[in-house]
């Protein structure tokens, strides 16, 4: 497996379908059950992503350039994060901080769950927020997204009493790094 790290302008037309393919695939499962989702929906949604402040995409894959799984975020204001969950409950979040990194997704293929891809996504995923400045890194999964809450906590992510307006069943999670003397 390698990890590929690519900022946005610099991922192939191929990459990103074969990510979108990947995303209709996963979430379409419980807790999910997203049936909605489709390759141009996806890949529009991307492509505004990938265009935010920070953002970052990593991808994992295999030796014949199969995508095992995937990861991308950005950093968001008060007003996007606003935005994001339907509320201000988390301006709190901020603290004095003009910005904080936003996990938007995670997902990797049903048949390398627990082999470490995601772990290695979302830490590579974070160590490059902290390199551009971002010590505050936040995200949301659902409730019973069980594998998802163990890796985020074995990470160091807290769960905060917070719920999505937009859908109730997610939480919000936060690490914070600390920063050296």
């Amino acid at each position: 497996m390698k990890i590929v790290k690519l900022c946005s302008g610099e991922i192939s037309r191929s990459l990103m379908v074969k990510c979108a393919e990947l995303y209709c695939d996963i979430w379409k499962e419980s807790p999910w059950e997203e049936y909605f989702w489709t390759v141009p929906d996806v890949l529009r949604d991307m492509e505004g992503e990938f265009s935010k402040m920070f953002a970052n995409s990593l991808f994992a894959v295999d030796e014949t350039a199969e995508i095992l799984g995937f990861t991308w975020g950005y950093a968001v204001s008060a007003e996007e994060l606003q935005e994001i969950c339907g509320s201000n409950e988390l301006g709190y979040i901020f603290d004095g901080k003009e910005r904080v990194f936003y996990i938007d997704e995670l997902g990797v293929k049903a048949c390398r769950r627990i082999s470490g891809v995601g772990e290695a996504l979302s830490r590579g995923l974070i160590n490059w927020a902290v390199d551009c400045g971002l010590q505050r890194i936040l995200l949301r999964t659902d409730e019973k997204a069980a594998a998802a809450r163990k890796l985020y906590g074995k990470i160091g992510f807290q769960e905060l009493t917070v719920k999505d307006e937009k859908h109730p069943e997610r939480t919000y999670w936060v690490l914070e790094i600390a920063v050296p003397l």
